[in-house]
């Protein structure tokens, strides 16, 4: 097992672990009860959904430099959270670039800091919060439509068997993602998406972009055909129209 790092309260696992970048061991596990101050991609609040849930950041020190590939490990992420997610008889979505929806609703978001000092990558802290046990009035809180493990499956789920699991499929095969990137998951990653073809509107910066989503690129970009012409996205926030 991992290093494991347990906080019943902080403002944000992915701000502890990127102020202890120094101290803190290639992968490390840092998870707590309650987050204050939670954060999604863009700028997003994470809401608090309950104390059961899984609110977590692995501290990752691949290397000095950072190199491109670094960029997909959300979605390496994405793909592992879907196979755990599967091992309890559910079918887990991907919505771009790394958000895992049950039935059209949110159950999990991934984010991804990295920090550098003098040029180098002083490490990545990938985080992410699952709901794992959560009630329908901690769910109604949250701006955008959201779900729960326990709610869909009517009954409690025991969150250190979950996080175990978790843990240990992650770190199955990130040496393989750490040599191939993207190329490891692609496949399995567009197997779970559930916008390819469809009409979409993407967020990206200030513009809103119409286009049809053809595809995703060999680096985990969305392929947005706009107008005839194929445009790619490394980031954004993608609407279904």
């Amino acid at each position: 097992m991992n290093n494991l790092i347990y906080l019943e309260k902080v403002d944000s696992t992915n701000t502890y672990v990127k102020n202890k970048f120094s101290v803190l061991e290639d992968k490390t596990v840092v998870y707590t009860s309650y987050q204050t101050n939670g954060r999604g991609r863009l700028n997003h609040i994470w809401n608090h959904t309950g104390k059961e849930n899984i609110y977590m950041t692995i501290c990752l020190k691949p290397e000095a430099v950072f190199l491109p590939k670094f960029n997909n490990i959300t979605q390496y992420m994405c793909v592992i959270l879907c196979q755990v997610l599967e091992k309890y008889g559910v079918k887990p979505t991907i919505k771009w670039p790394n958000d895992i929806l049950i039935n059209g609703a949110k159950i999990a978001g991934i984010l991804a800091e990295s920090s550098f000092q003098g040029g180098q990558c002083s490490g990545i802290a990938l985080g992410v919060g699952v709901n794992l046990n959560s009630t329908h009035k901690e769910l109604h809180n949250i701006s955008t439509s959201a779900t729960s493990l326990n709610l869909i499956l009517g009954d409690k789920i025991n969150r250190e068997e979950f996080l175990n699991i978790f843990i240990e499929e992650f770190f199955k095969s990130y040496d393989k993602f750490l040599n191939s990137g993207f190329e490891l998951i692609k496949d399995e990653y567009i197997a779970r998406t559930n916008f390819i073809g469809e009409k979409i509107i993407l967020n990206y910066e200030d513009k809103k972009i119409t286009g049809f989503a053809e595809g995703i690129s060999d680096l985990g970009e969305i392929l947005l055909n706009v107008n005839g012409e194929i445009h790619k996205y490394n980031t954004g926030e993608l609407v279904k129209l």
